[in-house]
């Protein structure tokens, strides 16, 4: 049996290219959902509007260090947009890192800059197909993406201070979620930021209805899953490592769920079933398992099962 972690990186290995090619937020290198919140008119503008809360909570913030650690950063298309909306802030073109604040210093509300981004992600295919977007835009030395494994401390141990830890869909994936807050809390300095917008439960599992059991374990083994936890411990893992709550957004009405082609997906899931099941394989297809996954994941967010939240931490100073 594959570990967890190798599980993840053959997910995302195998999926990567198609989830761009074929994602919701492809156009802008987004491998998370969109929101659909009022005024959001383009599939581009739904799959920026967490990088915007972000930016938004970070450039109004004094953060530590200059720097932003992205944990699960897919191809860095969250990385990018912050790095030019921050290059926008100060009137200047993103830094290359050779030039400014010296390291320790604080990061001034309202007039931060950023010296630099990291990104890690288990899977070597978004580390490549990211650093080739990342030359393509001209981003090569103001974003650096690593492979790693944010459950190990050997991944955070390169790293400078950090100003700001972000994680966007990519907690779900720890197969240890409290060794992963410990080390995310550990990377940043005293009086950061720590962002994680994911899928959480409303509720304990043994309180499920036997339907929804079935489709959160679906959801769980199909999209590899093994930290999805409650609402309620998120908070609680979040302040055993020191980091005091700043807001709680749930975003799940600001989801589209049940489009055309999920329903399409829905519908002919049966039959990919089946052609794994006459084919010999014990796993379905990488491509599979998203539709499978994900079609569980709709009707447990459509019945209030799982929340979709982002939440904002301050590590104590």
């Amino acid at each position: 049996m594959k570990a967890p972690q190798d599980s993840v990186s053959t997910y995302y290995n195998k999926n990567t290219r198609r989830f761009i090619r074929q994602g919701e937020g492809g156009g802008a290198l987004a491998i998370h959902r969109g929101i659909w919140a009022p005024g959001i008119q383009s599939p581009e503008q739904a799959a920026n509007w967490v990088p915007q809360a972000m930016f938004d909570r970070l450039s109004t913030s004094a953060l530590p260090a200059p720097t932003i650690l992205d944990l699960g950063c897919g191809v860095g298309g969250t990385l990018q947009f912050l790095a030019r909306k921050f290059g926008a802030l100060t009137g200047n073109k993103v830094s290359d890192g050779s030039a400014g604040a010296a390291s320790g210093s604080t990061v001034p509300a309202h007039s931060a800059r950023i010296l630099k981004f990291w990104g890690v992600t288990i899977s070597t295919a978004q580390v490549d197909l990211g650093r080739t977007f990342l030359q393509q835009q001209g981003l090569g030395s103001t974003i650096t993406l690593l492979h790693g494994d944010y459950t190990q401390e050997s991944t955070f141990e390169p790293l400078p201070p950090i100003g700001a830890v972000l994680a966007l869909e990519s907690f779900l994936h720890s197969p240890d979620l409290q060794k992963t807050f410990q080390l995310a809390a550990g990377a940043l300095a005293p009086g950061g930021i720590c962002l994680v917008c994911d899928d959480m439960l409303s509720l304990e599992p043994e309180f499920l209805g036997p339907t929804d059991h079935a489709h959160l374990q679906r959801f769980i083994s199909q999209w590899h899953g093994y930290g999805l936890t409650t609402h309620q411990r998120m908070l609680d893992l979040g302040a055993q490592v020191g980091l005091e709550l700043v807001s709680d957004q749930d975003l799940t009405p600001f989801l589209r769920l049940f489009r055309p082609r999920d329903r399409f997906a829905a519908a002919v899931l049966p039959l990919l079933r089946g052609l794994r099941f006459f084919s010999g394989h014990k796993e379905s297809p990488a491509w599979v398992q998203n539709l499978d996954g994900g079609t569980s994941l709709q009707r447990l967010l459509y019945q209030r099962t799982l929340n979709y939240r982002l939440l904002v931490w301050r590590k104590r100073a």
